[in-house]
């Protein structure tokens, strides 16, 4: 039996075969990591929370289930209110006057610009105290079928003359600025509706 003769490998062998190693040991982590960091790419620019959206993403998004009010014949606010329907929220802390009457109106026709989609989202307006007549005779004329109730405060809805968007389990997850371009919010909803699997 002949024995096996050990050639010794020179130093540019030696680099040759060194490289050869690191390329093929990037190729590898290329063909793990490349579909990951895509997925990642196009989860994050689909999601609510990535690039794509025009409102502003609350972070952490906020628990809704807290909120304790009443409608105007004195019923509380069902615990189960939020759940299974995307909801605008506006807060009215006073009169409702330019500010208030503009972002009700673009909760309304941002709604009906959803066409067959619009059942699917509700609008809500928590006042601090019981509507004046004025208001109530505004509502009913204009805004038929909005949700109007009494709040002990106004948290977790914080962010003063925006509109809302709480999602159908019951998180505040985006909201508007006062004077935000409803295109915006149409093409953000249009977007959360298409991917949502509720609501």
């Amino acid at each position: 039996m002949m024995a096996r003769v050990e050639v010794p490998i020179g130093d540019a062998e030696f680099r040759r075969r060194r490289s050869r190693g690191r390329r093929t040991l990037i190729l590898i982590a290329l063909l793990f990591f490349v579909p990951i960091w895509s997925a990642m790419y196009l989860i994050e620019g689909w999601r609510p929370g990535g690039t794509v959206n025009n409102g502003v993403l609350v972070e952490p998004m906020l628990r809704v289930a807290e909120l304790r009010a009443r409608s105007l014949d004195g019923n509380p606010l069902p615990e189960s209110y939020f759940l299974g329907h995307w909801t605008l929220v506006y807060v009215l802390d006073g009169r409702c006057e330019e500010p208030c009457a503009l972002a009700l109106y673009h909760m309304r026709q941002v709604r009906i610009a959803l066409g067959k989609d619009m059942a699917r989202v509700r609008r809500l307006l928590l006042v601090e105290s019981d509507p004046v007549p004025e208001l109530r005779v505004m509502l009913e004329r204009d805004h038929p079928g909005i949700d109007v109730f009494v709040a002990e405060s106004r948290a977790p809805f914080e962010f003063d003359g925006a509109v809302h968007v709480v999602d159908p389990l019951g998180n505040l997850m985006l909201y508007y600025s006062p004077g935000a371009e409803p295109k915006g919010m149409i093409e953000d909803l249009k977007r959360l509706l298409k991917l949502s699997k509720v609501g």
